[in-house]
């Protein structure tokens, strides 16, 4: 609001005050008490219209999350100000994960609708869904990628304090590098960059890789020849072909207890439901490789 609503305002007043007399018969005092009212009045309507904007803006998730360019904010940083360390991790870990889809040169907006279809086939969290697809694109179109993986991977090791948090961080990670099925040789350096970033074994990051295949050929409900869907299988638990039948069964046991949901529950709601898919993927490879017997390991 500005000076000439300041002036129609004193005018209403002053015309108020003297009844309609002319402003050169009025008093000096009453023309500055008619001014200080005036003002008095349109500072409290300045006020209260901020005021009502700055609610609006915190209240409308469109607001605060659809354009993050506009205040050049990520909803991952907009998280971490907030204290929402959780909400941060998740964006963290999403944005390890594109960064394969980036290695090849500029991801396109089908890589990310990928990843979005992807997760939404999971029964992903809608809010969570949409605000990570925002982050995604704010974080592909930052120029510095390597000052940007690099700050990822510090809001990850700041968030995690014991190896299974760590393994469903990269659990994670592989979910997005895989969401559009294919895992490309750049999309592989890019894991072992962030493999050593994240301070990973190398068999902690295959691992999260074949659970996070064997997670997308269920999700998207595909169908190979048995010998190939039987190495699968084997692969999600750790075993080489020739595997019998015990070790296939004590593998189970040992990734069931090391990969339960439960584990991972007070990460927040998208750690857990990707922990859930870990857990039946590998539930699945038992049962297919148990109801083939002896011959699944051939």
């Amino acid at each position: 609001m500005g000076c000439f609503t300041l002036l129609f305002i004193w005018g209403i007043v002053m015309t108020l005050a003297t009844g309609g007399a002319r402003l050169s018969g009025m008093s000096f005092g009453v023309q500055f008490f008619s001014f200080l009212l005036a003002w008095s009045i349109w500072s409290s309507l300045n006020s209260y219209l901020a005021r009502k904007g700055s609610s609006h803006r915190e209240d409308d998730p469109a607001t605060s999350y659809s354009n993050p360019f506009a205040s050049r904010t990520s909803p991952m940083e907009q998280a971490l100000l907030a204290g929402q360390h959780q909400l941060a991790l998740f964006f963290a870990s999403a944005r390890l994960g594109a960064h394969g889809a980036r290695a090849d040169g500029r991801i396109e907006n089908e890589e990310i609708g990928a990843i979005g279809a992807y997760f939404s086939s999971l029964g992903w969290p809608q809010q969570s869904l949409g605000l990570l697809m925002v982050d995604l694109r704010h974080f592909v179109n930052l120029d510095d990628d390597e000052t940007a993986l690099t700050e990822a991977a510090h809001v990850v090791r700041r968030s995690v304090s014991s190896p299974s948090e760590l393994e469903a961080v990269a659990f994670m990670v592989s979910m997005v590098a895989c969401a559009d099925g294919v895992l490309r040789r750049s999309e592989k350096h890019a894991l072992e960059q962030i493999r050593l970033l994240l301070g990973l074994t190398a068999m902690q990051m295959d691992g999260a890789l074949k659970s996070a295949r064997a997670s997308f050929r269920s999700a998207r409900g595909g169908r190979a020849p048995q010998a190939s869907t039987n190495t699968d299988h084997l692969e999600t638990l750790g075993l080489s072909p020739g595997a019998s039948q015990p070790e296939i069964r004590k593998a189970y046991l040992d990734l069931a207890r090391k990969y339960h949901p439960d584990k991972v529950e007070h990460m927040g709601e998208e750690f857990r439901t990707a922990a859930e898919e870990r857990f039946k993927s590998i539930q699945a490879a038992y049962e297919a490789l148990r109801a083939t017997g002896s011959s699944a390991a051939s």
